[in-house]
């Protein structure tokens, strides 16, 4: 909160702080910052709601009980014309298809906590999305189909993520393909009728994009992120 105070003055209204959680430090990121997240979208403070510029986690150990959990508070505590009105999203959870670590050891480690969970703490009948209690609770977020609200992909032939120069954007009108870049990296906006959440997006990336547990070297995903905080602006070379 001292670090956004001093980044976010309103005389310094260029810079911009991003938080990003990577795995369990995702998990530490949504647990550290979720009461506050939610309090400043109730009460508007912090201009549009959000903590800093956006809030980022990628391929998180999150169980996906927690995002509909978050999904549930948000619907409570976000007045609707705040929400629909908005822009750019605050918080947004990026899992790739070829993430292997969440897919697999994420839920082993899992599976017996959440029996327990489901057996001791069930969820309600219009929060399990059609999904089992215990697929909620020993899913990652990132493998969890009925919460995502996008998809993010690749599709230039011989492109590779981690040599992706960010051209231009276009914004295609009408169709489900929210923005697209010259060289093929386009985000497409899923028909979810679960989630409508402009503050939160739940984006599952291709495997051209995100290849594996990691992103720090994907340029193609740094240009999402640079669009995603700034989703009006012309994106050049980063």
């Amino acid at each position: 909160m001292r670090v956004e105070a001093v980044v976010q003055q309103p005389t310094n209204r260029l810079n911009r702080l991003l938080i990003i959680g990577h795995s369990l430090g995702g998990l530490a990121v949504l647990n550290a910052l979720q009461p506050v997240w939610l309090q400043r979208l109730q009460s508007g403070t912090s201009g549009d709601g959000g903590l800093g510029s956006l809030v980022l986690l990628v391929n998180p150990a999150i169980e996906a009980r927690r995002v509909a959990d978050l999904l549930a508070a948000v619907r409570q505590t976000a007045p609707q014309h705040r929400m629909n009105d908005r822009l750019r999203p605050l918080l947004v959870i990026a899992g790739s298809e070829a993430d292997r670590i969440t897919q697999t050891a994420f839920t082993w480690s899992r599976a017996v906590p959440a029996w327990f969970e489901s057996l001791f703490d069930p969820i309600a009948e219009e929060d399990r999305l059609g999904a089992t209690q215990w697929d909620l609770a020993a899913t990652a977020i990132g493998h969890f189909r009925q919460l995502f609200t996008h998809r993010l992909e690749l599709a230039a032939a011989g492109s590779t993520s981690s040599s992706y120069s960010c051209p231009p954007v276009s914004y295609p009108s009408g169709g489900p393909v929210s923005w697209r870049m010259d060289d093929g990296l386009q985000l497409r906006e899923l028909a979810n009728g679960a989630v409508n959440m402009p503050p939160l997006w739940v984006v599952q990336t291709d495997r051209n994009v995100l290849p594996n547990h990691g992103f720090m070297t994907q340029q193609a995903f740094w240009c999402f992120i640079e669009q995603a905080m700034n989703p009006t602006a012309s994106i050049g070379s980063l």
